[in-house]
């Protein structure tokens, strides 16, 4: 294997590779070559490839972008960090000349042939899974907007104590509208990106869901690169040709595919709740929830810990009471943002609904999804809980928290959205 090529195109290629294969992502039973990456050479092309644990990653460099020109074909694997680390040594963007030599690959400076590297080679090759011929499931969306709906929303996956199969997030890609959703169980955060334009044109939704393991590596990975699109692809497991269930996200030069989907078959339906009629629907400030989320803090350090908030609507003055069940004493009121809202009537405006949930939502409503303007808190009376959950309509109990629709600059609407269960445990 003998090839030249620009510096900074290898440098580049090499540190998305190394992101998936090294020190991001644990290895496991796919190669024997941990930690490595392969390196294969042709007239046509340079191909990087990394394998990191149910995930698989593929960069092609070419003759017209990154001034490749190749000598001589082959193919070899070294270690990605050790690899990663020599190139950070080298002047951008000067030609460097790369081959194998005695067991090495060897890297040689255009500018001065003084300077080279070399590091250890193998002539054995890590075997990745194989990539689709066709697929089940496929949609090209906007890259930036993909980026910001997994950012939103990263925060709400299922931690180790919660449900494995919300380690994860659900994309749900619509004819007019991309929704994100992520959550733990009892708490689940919502990004949807709606368009004047439809998106896709076969019926019905794409439906596509990310495990958690791999949601940081995809971000790094496709944050650093220029391309307007982004395309999602699904794959189910075909035993005939060899190809192993995944999930492909493909744009420029970039191939990564996420296996080990087994656990991540199907999501809740999150309608039930977003739709559903609260009884309660009163617009408040945001910034009075982050004002009143900084008090507690301040009050006591270890609120977010601290087992429940109670929240009580003063329907005939107009505000919220807020009570923290803490060792430190602590009452605010946020109050109402509208005279108008929608209330419950049949008991009339001196009746008090309340609700009450866990104080680590209390905070993340303020701060994860945080937003200017006014926002709707939508619940149903607690008192009234032990009913309608024995009637079976348990999305009754959640409490939802919608925050203002943003236009953004490219003529695209935002709404982020933030609901969580009730808290039946006894309030000192």
């Amino acid at each position: 294997m003998d090839f030249m090529i620009n510096s900074m195109s290898f440098r580049q290629a090499v540190e998305i590779a190394a992101d998936i294969t090294s020190r991001k992502v644990k290895m496991n039973s796919l190669t024997c070559w941990a930690e490595a990456v392969t390196i294969e050479a042709s007239k046509t092309g340079l191909t990087i490839c990394g394998l990191g644990n149910n995930a698989n990653i593929k960069v092609d460099l070419n003759p017209a972008k990154d001034g490749y020109i190749c000598d001589k074909t082959g193919i070899t694997t070294v270690m990605a960090n050790d690899l990663a680390n020599v190139m950070q040594s080298f002047v951008y963007p000067a030609p460097i000349n790369i081959f194998t030599e005695h067991g090495y690959l060897k890297l040689i400076s255009e500018c001065d042939s003084k300077i080279f590297k070399t590091i250890r080679a193998n002539k054995s090759v890590t075997h990745y899974p194989r990539l689709p011929d066709r697929y089940d499931q496929m949609v090209t969306i906007h890259r930036p907007h993909f980026i910001k709906g997994m950012q939103k929303v990263r925060f709400a996956m299922g931690e180790k104590q919660d449900y494995i199969p919300y380690h994860s997030t659900c994309i749900e890609v619509f004819e007019n509208a991309i929704r994100f959703t992520a959550g733990s169980g009892s708490r689940f955060a919502v990004y949807r990106i709606g368009y004047s334009e439809p998106i896709i044109t076969t019926p019905g939704k794409i439906k596509i869901i990310v495990p958690k393991l791999n949601v940081n590596n995809l971000l790094r990975v496709f944050q650093k690169i220029n391309s307007p699109t982004l395309q999602v692809k699904y794959a189910k497991m075909h035993a005939s040709t060899n190809v192993k269930e995944q999930i492909t996200f493909q744009a420029d030069n970039i191939v990564m595919a996420l296996y080990g989907l087994e656990d991540f078959q199907s999501y809740p339906d999150v309608d039930k709740v977003l739709t559903h009629p609260h009884s309660y629907q009163i617009c408040t400030s945001a910034d009075d929830w982050r004002r009143v989320s900084n008090a507690i803090h301040l009050t006591n350090p270890e609120y977010i810990w601290t087992p429940r908030t109670q929240l009580t609507a003063n329907l005939h003055q107009g505000y919220f009471e807020i009570e923290v069940n803490s060792d430190s004493s602590f009452r605010e009121r946020i109050d109402f943002e509208l005279e108008s809202y929608v209330a419950n009537t049949t008991q009339g405006k001196l009746h008090r609904p309340w609700v009450r949930f866990e104080s680590s939502c209390l905070h993340e409503v303020a701060h994860k999804m945080y937003g200017a303007g006014r926002i709707h808190v939508c619940f149903e009376d607690q008192a009234n809980l032990d009913a309608y959950i024995k009637n079976g309509s348990r999305t009754k109990s959640a409490i939802l928290v919608r925050y203002p629709p943003q236009k953004l600059k490219d003529g695209s609407t935002e709404t982020r959205t933030i609901f969580f269960g009730v808290s039946t445990a006894e309030f000192k």
